[in-house]
């Protein structure tokens, strides 16, 4: 039986090979995995479900970072819109103070000022001076006294 076994794989050893050759590709064909390269890690290779997976999280962590930062975008502009109202704000400030002087200034040059009104005025500037100083000459002194309340002192 060997022999006619042997003598037909010699006649037919071309089909037999082809035969072989065909299960041979259909065993790598359909036993190994299609593998491309990752995404994330470059020079590893995976699989298709592997793939899908770290697309998957890394869009996540892409929309989580896109959140964060789309947050801190509007902080910013919020505090950008603060700014740019206070030096309008400040702006307007100056722009009266000027005025206020040029007008003072006008009613002094035409005699429309009398002594009575020359003396408010000085008053109220005054004032104004004096406020201003305690007010800034407080926030010198608090500062100090919150450094102090915060060093240990030896005993």
């Amino acid at each position: 039986m060997w022999h006619s076994i042997t003598k037909w794989m010699d006649y037919n050893r071309n089909l037999l090979a082809g035969v072989v050759l065909a299960i041979v590709m259909a065993a790598v064909l359909l036993g190994c995995a299609i593998t491309t390269d990752s995404v994330v890690t470059p020079g590893t290779t995976v699989t298709a479900p592997q793939l899908q997976a770290e697309i998957s999280l890394t869009a996540a962590e892409f929309s989580k970072r896109e959140a964060a930062l789309s947050a801190d975008i509007d902080a910013f502009n919020a505090r950008a819109e603060i700014a740019k109202e206070d030096l309008v704000r400040k702006a307007e400030r100056r722009v009266e103070i000027i005025n206020m002087i040029a007008g003072f200034g006008t009613m002094i040059s035409t005699g429309g000022v009398t002594p009575a009104a020359a003396i408010g005025a000085a008053v109220q500037l005054a004032l104004l001076g004096a406020g201003t100083g305690v007010v800034l000459d407080n926030r010198r002194k608090d500062a100090i006294i919150k450094d102090n309340n915060a060093t240990p002192t030896a005993t």
